[in-house]
């Protein structure tokens, strides 16, 4: 959270939406990762690559582990909970136990057993060596945190299992979405974004162009203009990242959520190509290119050019050459959208 104040984006406050292009762009379903498990398949979606299946392993995990995330969707499923609570319950174990049963724990936790890696306080040790049951454990004090859902993947786990590790969770998203999309039978598959017309790109531009100079203000902006913000900016107007965003693509009729993380979810598929890349696209960053800590937006003008509400004390601003070697945006652009493009399956 400290992160998120400093940068001065509501948490995921980013608005993604819709631009035009003047050809349909094709995005692949796969793309590289510095994790070599997760080196497939598409960011924020459960869905399994191509030429992978569950007899022949997913992301690295078969056999035994597979079967155990198998029972930890089935535990979800019986808790009437959404996918989103059994990726996040998969990518935990995943981190605590690679997916297997230990009956043993650590220096730091010499009575943590499980696939969950839950301590005595947690329940009987039976419970806790059943798959299912020690899911239903972890699944009970992950839906008593409040806005569970739109946490980042990474701190909603942290928040229940008090880790001495608070970051490692974000590596297992990815390939999390990988077996829970081989569970439910989901292929990942290419799509293609159909264009918007010049007018509405040049609509959506123009908008956000006309606000440079105003007030940068943490939590303001909406459909109709420049708004109070919240917190140290309760009595400031102006935009943060989101809302900036979200007032241009309001004239054009889109409506966005005012959250990233939500956004990025939402609007799949997802542009990592920086060639790829055109006026409107908003372009999403994320902590350690990480993309379940996504905390930034900007609306790219083209020509490696972005229009931006930065941060508290600042404005609206244009920024140039993001990519450059060294650049914010070359550090942690985890990729952009296009909100309210037509995806085609090809």
């Amino acid at each position: 959270m400290k992160k998120w104040l400093a940068l001065g984006c509501l948490p995921g406050a980013l608005f993604v939406v819709f631009l035009t292009i003047v050809t349909a762009v094709i995005v692949p379903s796969q793309f590289a990762t510095s994790e070599a498990a997760a080196s497939a398949g598409q960011h924020g979606v459960a869905c399994s690559p191509d030429g992978s299946n569950i007899p022949n392993g997913i992301a690295g995990f078969r056999g035994e582990q597979l079967q155990n995330a198998s029972l930890i969707v089935a535990a979800g499923k019986e808790m009437n909970l959404p996918q989103r609570a059994w990726v996040i319950a998969v990518a935990t174990a995943m981190q605590e136990s690679t997916l297997r049963v230990l009956n043993h724990g650590d220096k730091a936790g010499p009575d943590s057993r499980g696939l969950f890696q839950q301590r005595n306080s947690w329940g009987s040790l039976q419970e806790r060596m059943d798959p299912k049951s020690s899911a239903k454990l972890f699944y009970a004090r992950l839906i008593a945190l409040p806005n569970w859902e739109s946490l980042p993947l990474t701190i909603a786990a942290q928040k229940v299992q008090i880790s001495a590790f608070p970051e490692a969770y974000a590596k297992w998203e990815k390939p999390a979405n990988q077996i829970v999309g081989a569970i439910e039978g989901v292929k990942c598959r290419q799509v293609a974004l159909a264009p918007m017309t010049p007018k509405q790109e040049s609509t959506v531009i123009g908008a956000a162009m006309k606000q440079v100079g105003v007030a940068y203000s943490w939590g303001g902006g909406n459909a109709t203009g420049q708004s109070y913000g919240i917190k140290q900016d309760a009595k400031k107007m102006g935009f943060d990242c989101s809302g900036l965003a979200l007032y241009a693509y309001a004239q054009i009729g889109v409506t966005l959520p005012h959250n990233t993380q939500e956004i990025w979810r939402k609007f799949q598929p997802v542009i990592t190509d920086q060639n790829s890349l055109r006026p409107g696209d908003l372009l999403l960053l994320g902590y350690g290119k990480s993309t379940s800590q996504i905390h930034h937006v900007g609306i790219y003008l083209g020509d490696g050019a972005v229009v931006e509400a930065p941060h508290s004390g600042a404005k609206v601003r244009v920024i140039r050459d993001v990519f450059a070697p060294g650049a914010y945006y070359a550090s942690e652009f985890v990729g952009a959208v296009r909100p309210g493009s037509r995806s085609l399956l090809v």
